[in-house]
């Protein structure tokens, strides 16, 4: 008990700090492009996630999003819990009225709020580098 104990302290001070990660995807002629900035300390988190995407002549840049919260590290997983979410702005818009960047914007703020409590898990925790497994099956490659 108190070498599981030892360990889990351990583990979560070495996630301490600021992590950022990239996500470029297509889909047909649609590009996105998603960058995460990851803060991780004692009192929580803070990550602001920038969306980007292209289609045609209608883009969207750097859509930016802000959330907050607590989180625990137990035996190799990460558990989060989001308590605030906000879209702080956007920087360029093309083709898209305002309606549809609202809509666009409740729609990935909701993303989170409707599912606050995320779980990954730690395939790999280095001083430079951090590499996570979401519930999506999707690996998230962090760096210092």
């Amino acid at each position: 008990m108190f070498l599981s104990i030892f360990l889990d302290a351990y583990e979560a001070r070495n996630l301490y700090g600021e992590w950022h990660t990239v996500r470029e995807t297509v889909n047909g002629d649609q590009r996105g492009r998603e960058s995460e900035t990851l803060q991780m300390n004692p009192g929580g988190f803070k990550i602001e996630i920038k969306m980007s995407t292209k289609r045609g002549d209608i883009s969207i840049k750097n859509l930016t999003l802000v959330a907050s919260g607590i989180w625990k590290v137990h035996d190799k997983c990460l558990a989060i819990v989001v308590e605030q979410v906000r879209i702080t702005g956007v920087d360029e818009v093309h083709g898209v009225d305002a309606n549809s960047l609202s809509r666009l914007s409740d729609g990935f703020r909701s993303k989170y709020l409707s599912d606050p409590i995320r779980i990954f898990s730690i395939v790999s925790a280095t001083d430079s580098t951090m590499t996570l497994l979401g519930e999506d099956g999707y690996l998230k490659n962090y760096r210092r």
